[in-house]
């Protein structure tokens, strides 16, 4: 069976920091009661931060002040960076995210060959999914040996 095409797509360091942040924030839900206490002194600038980090993950720009800023950059510094698994589990994401429309239009998406999943940052902006379509004609004199 002849191929349709491909699709690649890339990571970006954004996304690693991305995933940091909502890292960060499960951490903050997973504090006892203790540490929760001892934050109660930072906590504007613990619920601005969370604010603008679920601003960001909704796509809206979640601006900070200069001052949140240095205080997110020192919570996350204690955030370890993703591990490859973490990326290449939000590559298969986005990778469904353009196969699956395809299966739900009964079209066999397993002729679009897809790239390995990716664990490598780029300095790219923003990330990407790229996909590369034969055309129907060249698909249909492959299958038919011409």
């Amino acid at each position: 069976m002849a191929e349709f095409g491909n699709v690649s797509f890339n990571l970006v360091k954004a996304d690693a920091r991305t995933m940091r942040e909502q890292a960060l924030l499960q951490a903050w839900g997973n504090e006892g009661f203790f540490d929760s206490l001892w934050t109660l002194v930072r906590r504007g600038t613990r619920e601005r931060i969370r604010a603008a980090i679920e601003d960001r993950a909704a796509g809206r720009p979640g601006a900070l002040s200069p001052q949140d800023t240095q205080a997110l950059e020192e919570w996350l510094a204690k955030i370890p960076e993703p591990t490859p698994e973490a990326l290449r589990a939000l590559s298969m994401q986005r990778l469904a995210a353009v196969t699956d429309p395809l299966h739900a239009e009964q079209i066999d998406a397993t002729r679009v060959v897809q790239v390995d999943p990716t664990d490598t940052l780029d300095d790219a902006e923003p990330p990407t999914v790229k996909i590369r379509l034969r055309p129907v004609k060249k698909v249909q004199e492959s299958e038919n040996g011409e």
